[in-house]
């Protein structure tokens, strides 16, 4: 290898390495844009200096010149834009580019006069010398003329057409020259590899600094960012606390107002009364559930549960909603292949009581349809839930807003529909959280389908499954006139082994009923084609093989008169719709001649609104630690409403002088209720204080629940890190009260 190749391919690895130096350059953050222009200058550089090197031999040397000179001027051009990003531009001030095309024109006639005076070694020297000056001129003059693209194009095509020029006339010197030893061709090249690695250096340089402010002003963003998200979260703990209180006071005295005895007219004011706080209720509850959200602050709990019961008290819930408007709420659980699974049903419960509330509230008339099922055929059991309603339906162009914040199908001033149009976006966050998602679909005057799929854990405990019923040996007789219903009871008897049989007339179950194959029971809807339902049981039952018949009749009314005057008449149990799986079961297995030989399914049939209170503990002793008067009043109210007591402190010391004082007196609590925010002594300050026995050696382990009007994120984990044993937020909810003071006075 000659001394001339062997330099040469010096060369052509100094460019590629400076190459592969810009092209790692172009991914560091911010740097893209001009790393990436110098990358390629290299890259049309290197092209040139391979051409001189390997193409001599394989291309004709007029060809070989053209690429040359159309390679090394574009490595030019993209420098110069690349320098552009360094040089500052004035916007108010132009610069003539005459001087450039002065200058490019002496220049180029000193090319001419060197080249035919042979003077090769001295016009390299000259040109490379002077190279990067012209090359920041160029630059210089560009910038200067943004504003003007007339200028600016102009400049840069003669600039183009120079450097082409120039790398024409000097190819032959650059092929011909019998070695790089040559001073000037050395001198040349070496400044090239100075001028792009000086550029690289400046680079990486100016991207530092800028890194290093962009860190700085990041971080001081981060903190500004914080102050305010603290800012705000302190502001909605207060207003939550403060709306809250007077809350609790309004709607856990409306509760216990309306299961005194009123007046139709009273029963109907109270109830009015009592949806309006609870509407508001919600309002307040999706504004800090939001919050939450936005903040990234919303947990989750997962734990064991019965998912069948879940769906029953969600739907217990919306029912009133759904009967005020004369709707139908059927439930649908036959599917459901597993009941107890493992998961966050609080906030499984959120999602399904926004979706259906959504339903009712968007439906005038017909029915709304929950269709749940358990696809076991993944890792983990999918729960699927589909609300199905009769009501305005959707748009197709706003089926994606209505999952966005503060958004509803119609935004305008004279919408039908309340809210504050966060439901369904906090239904889809909670769905995301679950690691689950939620669908529509909607047909605008025909109705819509809202649809979640939900991964859930397998229960932990297998033993707690329950075992599905064997009613293989008995024959039913639905009749309805909703399709919906027929499907849905069908499914779950048939499930249950139960040979089923339907009518959607009185007519067609009479026609049934006189078939020599008898009937053990009959299942009537409250909406028959034909003739009234009491009618059709006294019909029935005159029947020669429905003498022992057993008639169990479905209400969409909860009105205790009429369901006595059904049950003394032809009719042996009454469910109130919606039906629930769990009430239908007891109801078939629990009448005085059951048809299930099990001894324990001799049961008496209870509704859900009215479970019989347990037998509390003799001597059970309560201690309310609660500073509010009105609250006070409340939680009082409601203890009595179960038949229970308690004793008042109005601040922690005082709380814990009563603690002292009760085992002096052998009237020891065995719950203790506390307000958090409280005088004197607030409600964390105290439980710590019970907990290291300054109330007594004997409250160290005696259950503590929070009630407080705090319910942001956090606030649960604050109380239950602190000792406290349990947690519920006000308005203070009966069935909560009840179902926290069966769990912490041990009742079985």
């Amino acid at each position: 290898m000659t001394l001339y190749e062997t330099i040469n391919i010096i060369g052509i690895t100094a460019y590629s390495l400076v190459a592969i130096f810009f092209l790692w350059l172009t991914q560091v953050p911010n740097s893209g844009t001009r790393a990436k222009f110098w990358f390629i200058a290299v890259l049309f550089m290197l092209v040139g200096r391979v051409n001189l090197h390997f193409m001599p031999q394989y291309i004709a040397q007029d060809h070989i010149q053209a690429i040359y000179a159309f390679s090394l001027t574009f490595e030019k051009i993209f420098l110069i834009i690349g320098l552009m990003q360094f040089v500052e531009g004035n916007k108010k001030k132009s610069i003539n580019p005459n001087f450039l095309r002065f200058g490019i024109s002496i220049l180029l006639s000193l090319l001419i006069l060197f080249y035919f005076l042979g003077a090769q070694t001295l016009t390299l020297s000259w040109f490379s010398t002077t190279q990067a000056i012209f090359l920041l001129i160029v630059a210089y003059t560009l910038k200067h003329n943004t504003f003007n693209k007339d200028i600016q194009y102009k400049s840069l095509l003669i600039v183009i057409l120079y450097l082409y020029a120039v790398h024409w006339l000097t190819f032959p010197i650059a092929v011909n020259f019998p070695t790089w030893l040559n001073f000037g061709y050395l001198f040349g090249n070496a400044l090239n590899l100075i001028v792009y690695l000086s550029f690289a250096y400046m680079v990486v340089n100016r991207f530092q600094n800028r890194m290093i402010q962009a860190e700085q002003s990041a971080l001081s963003l981060v903190k500004e960012a914080n102050q305010a998200s603290k800012a705000k979260s302190d502001f909605l703990a207060n207003m939550s606390h403060e709306i809250r209180t007077p809350m609790n006071g309004v709607i856990s005295m409306l509760e216990l107002l309306h299961h005194d005895n009123l007046s139709s007219e009273q029963h109907n004011r109270v109830s009015i009364a009592l949806a309006s706080g609870n509407n508001l209720l919600q309002v307040i509850n999706d504004i800090l559930d939001f919050s939450k959200i936005e903040a990234g602050k919303l947990s989750l709990e997962y734990i064991d549960f019965n998912i069948i019961e879940m769906l029953e008290e969600v739907v217990d819930i919306v029912k009133a909603s759904a009967h005020s408007k004369g709707l139908e709420l059927i439930l649908d659980v036959a599917d459901v292949s597993i009941v107890m699974v493992n998961s966050d049903p609080l906030r499984i419960k959120q999602i399904l009581l926004n979706l259906i509330s959504n339903a009712i509230k968007f439906t005038e008339q017909g029915e709304i349809l929950i269709k749940a099922n358990i696809n076991e055929k993944h890792d983990k059991p999918l729960f699927n839930c589909a609300i199905i309603d009769s009501g305005v339906g959707i748009e197709d162009d706003k089926r994606d807003k209505i999952f966005q914040s503060f958004q509803q199908e119609d935004t305008s001033t004279t919408r039908n529909y309340g809210g504050t149009g966060l439901g369904l976006s906090i239904s889809k966050h909670l769905c995301q959280l679950l690691n689950g998602k939620i669908s529509v679909s909607s047909q605008k005057g025909v109705g819509s389908c809202f649809t979640i799929a939900l991964p859930l854990n397998r229960c932990s405990d297998t033993t707690k499954q329950p075992s599905q019923p064997d009613l293989s040996n008995l024959r039913a007789l639905i009749v309805d006139s909703s399709n919906t219903h027929l499907t849905v009871i069908t499914k779950l008897l048939t499930m249950w082994g139960i040979s089923v049989e339907t009518a959607i007339t009185a007519e067609q179950a009479l026609s049934l009923c006189k078939q020599p194959l008898a009937f053990n029971f009959i299942l009537l809807g409250d909406h028959l084609n034909g003739i009234h339902a009491e009618s059709l049981n006294e019909q029935v039952k005159q029947l020669p093989n429905c003498q022992s018949l057993k008639i169990i009749q479905l209400l969409s009314t909860t009105d205790d008169n009429k369901v006595h005057a059904l049950l003394s008449d032809n009719v042996d149990f009454v469910l109130t719709k919606p039906m629930y799986s769990s009430q239908l079961l007891k109801a078939i297995t629990g009448f005085n001649k059951p048809f299930s030989e099990a001894p324990n399914n001799k049961q008496k049939i209870q509704t859900r609104e009215n479970k019989d209170l347990p037998d509390w503990p003799n001597n059970t002793q309560i201690l309310l630690v609660e500073d509010n008067r009105i609250n006070q009043v409340v939680a009082t109210q409601l203890l009595a409403h179960f038949n229970l007591t308690c004793d008042i402190a109005s601040h922690g010391a005082e709380a814990l002088a009563m603690l002292y004082a009760s085992l002096k007196n052998n009237r020891p609590y065995q719950l203790i209720l506390m307000d958090c925010q409280m005088p004197v002594m607030d409600g964390y300050v105290t439980t710590e204080n019970i907990r290291k026995g300054k109330g007594g050696d004997a409250y160290k382990a005696t259950p503590i629940i929070a009630m407080t009007a705090h319910a942001m994120a956090g606030d649960k984990e604050k109380c239950l890190a602190i000792g406290m044993n349990d947690y519920m937020t006000k308005p203070l909810a009966k069935d909560i009260i009840l179902e926290k003071l069966i769990k912490w006075l041990n009742i079985t």
